[in-house]
């Protein structure tokens, strides 16, 4: 979407916020934001002009974004993992688990495109699923090189 956006006539680029929240556009002109605007609104998103502090605010470019989906993962996987190692008793591989996971879930949040339509949750299965195939075929590696 970000990229869909840059390339508008008038717009010399985009970002978006560290949560998702916010876009800052930079136009050339006041009717290049009102086309980002209507654009964003055929696209299903609320948009406005904010006044909102920018200053406090980490932002990120479309070629920047698949950084912020890596530090989602890996914030994801941190969050879940321990737990999950806990509960299935395998304290001494979690290290290894939440960097795979991280990895799975990067991979499956960079690769497949959510629109603005989707709904809440749509990558949760897909990604899950992606999760629990690459957590299997490493376990299967390591078990046939031991």
């Amino acid at each position: 979407m970000l990229a869909q956006i840059e390339q508008q006539a008038g717009v010399e680029s985009v970002e978006v916020d560290r949560r998702g929240e916010f876009l800052r556009v930079d136009a050339r002109g006041p009717e290049d934001v009102a086309a980002v605007i209507a654009r964003l609104h055929e696209l299903g998103f609320a948009a406005g002009r904010t006044t909102d502090s920018a200053a406090e605010r980490q932002w990120y470019r479309h070629d920047e974004v698949g950084e912020l989906s890596r530090e989602e993962a890996a914030v994801i996987a941190q969050r879940v993992v321990p737990a999950f190692a806990r509960a299935n008793d395998l304290p001494d591989r979690a290290d290894t688990l939440t960097d795979l996971v991280a990895m799975t879930s990067h991979r499956c949040f960079v690769t497949n495109v959510v629109h603005a339509d989707s709904p809440l949750g749509t990558l949760h299965g897909e990604c899950g699923r992606a999760v629990e195939q690459g957590t299997r075929a490493h376990w299967a590696r390591r078990a046939r090189a031991s």
